[in-house]
């Protein structure tokens, strides 16, 4: 369960951190660091 939980939660948080990176990329960079933190 808990892997599912987390490929469902890293999946939101990529998409999440691309719709930011479209409206504004200065801002993506500060998504970044969450979305790699969780990957590991």
């Amino acid at each position: 369960m808990r892997e599912s939980l987390a490929r469902a939660f890293f999946r939101f948080e990529v998409v999440r951190t691309i719709q930011t990176a479209r409206r504004s990329p200065s801002d993506s960079r500060s998504e970044r660091p969450i979305s790699l933190l969780i990957s590991d």
